[in-house]
């Protein structure tokens, strides 16, 4: 005889929702989890230097046992892409992990620093703000989160804008993503 017993998430942690299957002897056991990481696309839009006008994509990945409580906080991501200058960069092409600020649950700041010796770059990190003296770049000087880079040929070449879009969830097994 057949059991199929579902536990009501209400009863159970949000992390996870155990669905056995039966026939006397167990047959299957599915464990739906909670996604593990959270994944935030994020948007470059380069406003000074010779790159200016340019935009670029990516995505960070935080795992959401990291996620800091209360919602507001630093933390270490478990993964990071950028979409810069025709390449595709990964947390292999940084000095150190990525970092993100969450102010209220939302990520407001990008803290890398890395890049193949032609594209050097940091995320609010790597420069001195001082650096940056362009009046474009006055939102750097004034303490906010801010992407720069360098020209093999100069010390500092510009600066870019970043913002966060929605939120995915990585890592959920019963819906099939991962």
């Amino acid at each position: 005889m057949s059991v199929l017993a579902v536990f009501s998430p209400s009863r159970i942690s949000s992390f996870a929702m155990l669905i056995v299957l039966s026939t006397g002897v167990p047959t299957s056991l599915a464990l739906a989890a909670a996604p593990e990481t959270v994944q935030y696309p994020f948007s470059l839009e380069i406003v000074s230097g010779s790159r200016e006008g340019e935009r670029s994509t990516g995505t960070v990945s935080v795992p959401r046992a990291s996620m800091p409580r209360g919602g507001s906080g630093t933390v270490e991501a478990s993964a990071f892409t950028l979409n810069y200058a025709g390449r595709k960069l990964t947390e292999a092409n940084l000095d150190g992990p990525a970092q993100v600020r969450f102010d209220r649950g939302r990520p407001v700041e990008l803290i890398a620093v890395g890049g193949p010796q032609e594209l050097r770059f940091g995320f609010t990190a790597g420069f001195s703000r001082e650096q940056f003296c362009r009046s474009e770049e006055e939102f750097i000087r004034r303490g906010q989160p801010y992407f720069g880079y360098l020209d093999p040929e100069t010390y500092v070449d510009g600066a870019g804008v970043v913002s966060f879009g929605r939120s995915a969830a990585r890592g959920d097994i019963a819906g099939g993503r991962e």
